[in-house]
């Protein structure tokens, strides 16, 4: 009698066993983050890059810009931007606000615009006669994004630097959107 109570503990316990085992394999599994998109980036970050042109006919210039979207239509982060040319060069680094709006038809292409506030070094000679100078800088702008991937989006806007002096810039880029 002994024996056959045992049989049936095990038998028992076999069952309960196996059945929390193959419970646990046919779970099923967690839904996926959603993916981030030019139509839901509320919460991401946007990290990219731009080369460019100034006015200034060899004055080469580049930005490397940070978007956190606070919504899928407003954003803030840091905007650094540098140029280099054989009068001299610049440099300067500005927090940005940035409004991208969302077309009622399309979500491939958004047009934007962006300011804000930092400052910016330069040593032009034309400008400061071979002396380096700093002071408050207005980077005020804008451009397109047209959606390539979820991630990826091409970029091109035009900037102006408004300083004592003022410059403005053209520039094509691309960002990743985390």
């Amino acid at each position: 009698m002994m024996r056959t109570r045992k049989w049936w503990i095990i038998a028992a316990a076999a069952a309960v066993f196996s059945s929390v085992a193959l419970a646990q394999e046919t779970a099923p599994a967690p839904a996926p983050a959603p993916r981030a998109s030019l139509s839901s980036r509320s919460g991401h970050l946007n990290v990219g890059g731009d080369a460019g042109l100034t006015l200034a006919p060899d004055l080469f210039a580049g930005q490397v810009i940070v978007d956190y979207f606070i919504t899928n239509e407003i954003s803030v982060g840091p905007l650094f931007q540098g140029g280099a040319g054989s009068d001299g060069n610049w440099w300067g680094l500005s927090g940005q606000v940035k409004y991208s709006a969302q077309l009622a038809n399309t979500d491939i292409v958004r047009p934007y615009g962006q300011a804000g506030i930092g400052f910016v070094n330069f040593h032009i000679d034309q400008v400061n006669h071979h002396r380096a100078k700093t002071s408050f800088f207005v980077p005020v702008g804008g451009g397109f994004e047209f959606e390539l991937t979820d991630e990826v989006t091409l970029d091109t806007n035009i900037m102006l630097e408004a300083s004592e002096k003022l410059f403005v810039g053209f520039f094509v880029g691309a960002r990743y959107l985390f």
